[in-house]
């Protein structure tokens, strides 16, 4: 369960800055208090309002190597505002410190090449915490060929 309390005024307020996740699949379920936003092709920050009874579901990181590029984490962020705390429960597949994140053979081809050198998933999340920016191309800074 995740908890962001509610900001001191009616301003919004920053929970979570804009990042892509590292791991494989992020699965969420919020309460009433909106906030997630993503950012759509064209640059523009847009609300997920699932509604209470709906999950979200983010490719990780992880799931766009092992898929050689195919699938596309969405950077997002947590921006919210009212009086109310905002509740989120979370749950992150990702893989265990020591696993190799390798791109399956079936996605890489003559016209698709490979993309990403296997990695091991521990490295790449103790990198992760030491980039602040440019997290679009965390996993290519990290792991691109």
């Amino acid at each position: 369960m995740i908890k962001y309390t509610a900001p001191a005024k009616e301003e919004p307020a920053v929970g979570l800055s804009e990042h892509t996740d590292i791991n494989y699949l992020t699965i969420l379920c919020q309460n009433e208090v909106q906030g997630l936003k993503i950012i759509t092709k064209e640059g523009e920050w847009i609300p997920v309002d699932p509604g209470n009874d709906y999950f979200v579901v983010f490719v990780g990181e992880s799931l766009k190597a092992w898929s050689n590029g195919r699938l596309h984490p969405p950077l997002h962020q947590v921006v919210f505002r009212g009086l109310k705390d905002r509740l989120t429960c979370a749950v992150f597949l990702k893989p265990k410190p020591g696993q190799v994140v390798n791109t399956a053979p079936e996605f890489v081809s003559y016209d698709h090449p490979r993309l990403y050198k296997p990695f091991s998933y521990g490295e790449f999340h103790e990198y992760s915490k030491t980039v602040f920016t440019d997290r679009v191309n965390i996993l290519k800074n990290y792991a691109g060929i």
